[in-house]
């Protein structure tokens, strides 16, 4: 009998291993597309001056 574990970080993926807490991977896309975010906007802004 296998056991589901629930991700309450990802509602609706259910996983046969326990989900771990602060990913590496996870962290540094998070940092990148915050940084792309913020990329974008400032180019944005600076096309309208």
């Amino acid at each position: 009998m296998a056991v589901l574990h629930y991700d309450s970080c990802h509602p609706g993926r259910w996983r046969l291993e326990p989900p771990t807490q602060g990913n590496t991977f996870t962290i540094l896309g998070l940092v990148l597309t915050g940084v792309g975010l913020a990329c974008t906007a400032t180019g944005f802004i600076l096309m309208m001056f």
